[in-house]
């Protein structure tokens, strides 16, 4: 994929950390790979070398309500 790629439906930078399989929201610089320098705008286009796409990482709002609810439970008497 190249570096100025956008989403054909809602014209978006497709090359950002928010799309990037390495993404994870608390993470140091909010990434995996340990990239030495932040972007700050995640939903901007960047020239990243470790970007992989996938459907961003991080917690959805659903898996960690489900972690949570799970976690509880073990510790419900």
């Amino acid at each position: 994929m190249d570096f100025h790629t956008t989403c054909p439906t809602c014209g978006k930078p497709l090359h950002s950390c928010v799309n990037c399989v390495s993404y994870e929201p608390g993470a140091y610089h909010d990434c995996h790979e340990g990239v030495d320098e932040e972007e700050l705008d995640k939903e901007a286009e960047n020239f990243c070398e470790w970007f992989r796409l996938g459907s961003g990482g991080g917690s959805k709002p659903n898996d960690a309500k489900a972690a949570r609810a799970k976690a509880e439970a073990l510790f419900t008497f």
